[in-house]
């Protein structure tokens, strides 16, 4: 059984890329045999996660709808989104609320604010130990709170660090947030230019953005989500950043304080 799912998520994973591919086609593409590859496609159609058109098959729009009831099942998604959409109006900048998930850290909403040269994508990840706003969640969880897929915990991966990480981290734990800047093809990134409008700052092949990320706590102190904003370096600096840093300590105050409120009430209703 795990392996027949590992198939077919690796035709799921093949479609998603390709946007649409025949049995052959897919078959070429994987170790699997046409038969194998044309029965997991008849499981995609009889759900409802995949449809033909054309002698080829598409991944249908119900993942859309998966996604976005997943997203709307999230207390921290329900009472931050709008506050990342001011956030963004605020600053003009790219505002994002990303989430941990395992090993990862996942953007759950974003906006673009007006100066904004840089993309995300909703669900799009990066390894939590090599980002700023993975970086937040490690200053701010306590020790042992959060364990690799190999047994390391998050406290391991810091002390067998080179010393710059720690410090990096303690220092989070001051500010209240994480500064971090990044060079676009450089490692992993959560930003990238927007290749979509007109031309700008933002087609250049190597672009430095920094990022300013804040933790929203729980009522345990420990971190559930991140609030961020990401723009160019060269922008963001003196006081403008400093006053980007208040914004974004504020939004996620608003969110821990919205949160807290819907346990209150949660806790007054079982009582």
């Amino acid at each position: 059984m795990l392996k027949s799912n590992e198939k077919l998520f690796r035709i799921v994973d093949l479609l998603l890329e390709k946007g649409s591919a025949g049995v052959t086609e897919l078959a070429d593409d994987t170790p699997y045999h046409k038969s194998t590859v044309y029965t997991h496609l008849q499981t995609l159609r009889a759900n409802g996660l995949a449809f033909k058109s054309d002698g080829k098959y598409q991944l249908s729009l119900k993942f859309l709808t998966i996604s976005e009831t997943i997203k709307n099942q999230r207390p921290v998604y329900q009472h931050g989104h709008e506050a990342i959409d001011s956030l963004a109006n605020e600053t003009g900048e790219l505002s994002y609320l990303a989430v941990p998930e395992d090993d990862v850290v996942t953007i759950l909403h974003y906006a673009r604010g007006e100066k904004t040269t840089l993309s995300v994508t909703a669900g799009s990840n990066v390894p939590i130990t090599e980002h700023s706003v993975g970086k937040v969640l490690l200053a701010f969880r306590s020790d042992g709170a959060h364990s690799e897929p190999n047994g390391t915990t998050s406290a391991d991966m810091v002390a067998d660090s080179d010393g710059e990480i720690a410090a990096e981290l303690e220092q989070a734990r001051v500010d209240g947030f994480v500064i971090s800047e990044d060079h676009t093809g450089s490692g992993p990134s959560i930003a990238e230019p927007d290749q979509t409008g007109p031309r700008s700052e933002s087609h250049l092949t190597d672009v430095e953005h920094k990022t300013i990320a804040a933790p929203v706590l729980d009522e345990d102190d420990e971190p559930l989500a991140v609030v961020a904003v990401t723009g160019l370096s060269k922008r963001i600096n003196g006081a403008y950043q400093e006053r980007i840093c208040q914004q974004v300590v504020r939004t996620a105050a608003v969110i821990e304080r919205k949160l807290d409120v819907e346990q209150t009430v949660h806790a007054s209703g079982r009582d």
